[in-house]
């Protein structure tokens, strides 16, 4: 049996296809295609060593073959494209894909390669290989395909009024809420600050109960008062105390 005739392709495909790696590794990739650009029968010999790397049997190879044959479809210009649509570099997928003991989400990013890269190619007539064998593997393989993608959902007029509408509201209130904090912290900062002997002298607290106080009485005569703002004290001897605290009236 004769071995494969080596180029100067192998040892970096095989680094970007390694099979211990845990994802592609893009500097790897990258330094294929600068390869691929900086040799004239760069293309040529990169697909020679990728057909090599599709025969391996290790399906992680496999697939990391696939995604350096995308990277370089979209880095390396009209010369990988064309052998990439050649007869040799699609045959080659046809085998691994109508190969039984071929991974099935091999099988599957097969087809959604070669359709990327049919419609990629679509408007080269030079390209048309791509497509043939495209429709080829659906015919052989009618039970496979792609991975589903996610459907794009269609937004109507309707749809649009009501965001529109509720992005209104959210302005309106949220205008609303920063009136009602202006208007809050205005009317705090007009409350007169307590005394030292706020909390000590009836008539500079005010009564709160739920009715009118009833005539004749005055704060002299009301035992307990009702906090009506919060009073941090500054001198020794001051009572603390919160809005809405009861405070029993000692004196009056």
């Amino acid at each position: 049996m004769f071995r494969a005739q080596q180029n100067a392709f192998d040892d970096v495909v095989a680094k970007a296809t390694d099979e211990n790696l845990t994802s592609e590794n893009w500097e790897y990739i990258m330094d294929v295609c600068d390869k691929v650009t900086s040799e004239d029968a760069g293309a040529k010999d990169a697909v020679a060593s990728m057909i090599k790397r599709l025969a391996h049997r290790n399906a992680n190879v496999q697939l990391y073959t696939l995604e350096l044959a995308n990277a370089l479809s979209q880095n390396c210009g009209p010369k990988m494209s064309r052998e990439l649509a050649s007869r040799s570099f699609t045959d080659a997928l046809l085998r691994l894909t109508n190969d039984r003991n071929t991974h099935q989400q091999v099988k599957t990013k097969i087809l959604e390669r070669m359709a990327e890269w049919t419609e990629m190619f679509a408007k080269d007539p030079d390209l048309g290989i791509m497509e043939q064998q495209y429709m080829k593997l659906k015919t052989q393989n009618p039970n496979l395909h792609p991975p589903s993608k996610p459907n794009k959902q269609q937004i109507t007029d309707t749809d649009r009024q009501k965001e529109e509408e509720e992005l209104q509201m959210a302005l309106a209130l949220s205008i609303k809420d920063k009136a009602s904090a202006a208007h809050a912290a205005a009317a705090k900062s007009k409350v007169p600050k307590p005394t030292p002997s706020s909390a000590q002298s009836p008539s500079s607290q005010q009564p709160a109960p739920s009715g009118p106080v009833p005539s004749g009485t005055t704060a002299a005569t009301v035992s307990r008062v009702r906090a009506l703002f919060d009073f941090q004290p500054s001198e020794a001897g001051e009572l603390q105390f919160r809005k809405g605290d009861i405070i029993a009236v000692l004196e009056s």
